[in-house]
């Protein structure tokens, strides 16, 4: 290592600079010394460059030190929380299993030291007269009791699948404790940040709507830009449509989640040109369609454990910016400016219709429930209704003057709307005789929104504050926040059921798992 030493000139000769240091103990020994200095005596001079190369080395060592220590500091206040989850889901399961055996004793049928008792015991060596009263008594708990008797025996059966659910409760109770001592040995791991699913489960005063969500993992994404992301049906899988990797030519990636730990499992590579912006599945099984700005949308099916190309659907002029499945799974619709509709026929996909009564451009659109209905935004602030009418969909209505374009929209129960503005302005309209009426307007920060519809809760990003809400919709309720994360996204997604939650800032995706009860 080359340095650059002070310039400093020795004193004895002060044409010459200082390179040698005496470390000696002693204070009356001259330190500073220069090579022409008498050096035979001095046994503790050392270059200056060399002591210089020690002490930098000596500082970057305890830094390193530090580190270290303050990372593996960071580990057990990780574990100490993990314990902590872990002692407070043993104490509710302590309780449970107490109320259970409490319940079990008080109402039992043939109790501790009575007559039907005393006869089990005896059983061959009962007399005539005993055996006439076991009979009147069982006689009687039939006819005075048999609706609680029907019910208790009933109850007995419940007790067996309460008992078994407890005993299911306690074998995951020691995964986690595995885990915990597992979390120390995957340490290496780069992706999977952690890794302990719910432990909370929700408490029964509560209402429905009032649940919380526990962080179970992190990834870091190389791509620049992150478009959708979409869930299976079973919440296991998630597939990412983004910009183009740094490395390959891939613009989706297909990830596995369970169990608290984030996997990618296949890039799907050399298929799209350009940028995925819209990822569907299908209704029955893990395959899925892929929409691209290269105006493309690929049909994936699986086989064994890998997923391939099934069908290539074109014929969209422009990039596909939507995708929309019906509820029955032989509807696709797909935006890319106009609405283009394909129908599945003999295992195939073919195109069936376009619809182009916008001025400008779609931008979203959704089926209702029974899907006799599409609904879909525009960026020329309407709202289009079409209904499916003798094998075809027609314009049925449109709503106009939205103050902005329509980002976001679905129906919402029957034939009720929602939309979402590019100005975070959401309208909800009743259905009333063959149109529309607004029924309140509520403005959200950020247009940026994923709508469950099982759930019917509405996850809204948190835009220049730094807090991503949860609404609940209700129609005689109308729409309310019913939980508030103090979680910074760009984006948010969430799965069909509501329990999963994907928040994307910083190029980091965080992965929000329902605490429910195992």
């Amino acid at each position: 290592m080359s340095l650059i030493t002070p310039k400093i000139f020795c004193q004895d000769h002060r044409d010459i600079t200082v390179s040698l240091l005496n470390l000696t103990t002693c204070y009356q020994e001259k330190i500073l010394y220069c090579y022409r200095c008498n050096l035979n005596q001095k046994s503790s001079l050392y270059c200056l460059e060399d002591i210089f190369c020690f002490v930098n080395s000596l500082k970057k060592s305890e830094q390193e030190s530090i580190a270290k220590i303050t990372q593996d500091k960071e580990k057990l206040v990780q574990i100490k929380n993990s314990i902590n989850q872990i002692s407070a889901y043993y104490n509710k399961l302590e309780k449970e299993h107490q109320e259970l055996l409490d319940l079990v004793i008080k109402n039992q049928i043939i109790k501790k030291n009575d007559q039907i008792e005393i006869f089990l015991q005896k059983q061959q060596l009962c007399d005539q007269k005993e055996l006439i009263q076991l009979a009147e008594q069982v006689s009687h708990i039939i006819k005075q009791n048999s609706d609680k008797l029907e019910l208790l025996e009933g109850k007995s059966i419940k007790y067996d699948d309460q008992h078994q659910q407890l005993r299911e409760k306690i074998k995951y109770l020691q995964e986690q404790l595995k885990n915990v001592n597992q979390y120390l040995i995957d340490d290496g791991q780069s992706i999977i940040f952690l890794k302990y699913p719910s432990l909370y489960k929700l408490q029964e005063q509560k209402k429905k709507q009032n649940f919380e969500f526990l962080k179970i993992a992190e990834i870091q994404l190389e791509q620049t830009k992150i478009y959708d992301v979409k869930f299976n049906k079973k919440n296991n899988l998630f597939v990412l449509g983004s910009s183009k990797l740094k490395d390959c030519n891939c613009y989706a990636q297909i990830w596995k989640c369970e169990k608290g730990l984030v996997q990618k499992i296949q890039d799907l590579n050399n298929s799209h040109s350009n940028d995925v912006k819209c990822i569907c599945f299908s209704i029955s099984d893990d395959s899925f369609f892929t929409g691209s700005q290269d105006s493309k949308i690929i049909y994936w099916k699986k086989e064994s454990s890998q997923w391939y190309k099934d069908q290539v659907l074109e014929g969209q002029s422009n990039g596909i910016m939507n995708l929309s499945l019906n509820n029955k799974g032989n509807f696709l619709a797909a935006i890319s400016i106009n609405i283009h509709l394909w129908t599945k026929q003999s295992q195939k996909w073919e195109k069936a219709q376009i619809l182009n009564e916008c001025r400008k451009y779609f931008l979203c659109l959704n089926f209702n429930n029974d899907d006799s209905y599409l609904v879909a935004g525009s960026s020329d602030c309407k709202i289009y209704i079409y209904k499916f009418q003798n094998g075809q969909w027609k314009f049925q209505n449109i709503i106009k003057d939205q103050s902005q374009e329509v980002n976001f929209i679905t129906f919402q129960n029957d034939l009720n709307l929602m939309g979402i503005l590019k100005d975070n302005n959401m309208n909800y309209y009743y259905s009333k005789n063959d149109g529309f009426e607004l029924k309140y307007t509520l403005q959200l920060p950020a247009h940026q929104v994923s709508y469950s519809k099982k759930r019917q809760t509405l996850i809204v990003s948190s835009g220049t504050t730094k807090e991503t809400s949860i609404y609940q919709i209700e129609e005689q309720e109308g729409i309310k926040k019913i939980k508030s994360m103090q979680v910074k996204s760009e984006q948010v997604y969430q799965s069909d059921d509501g329990s999963f939650l994907a928040i994307l800032a910083d190029q980091r995706l965080q992965f929000y798992q329902e605490l429910i009860d195992y």
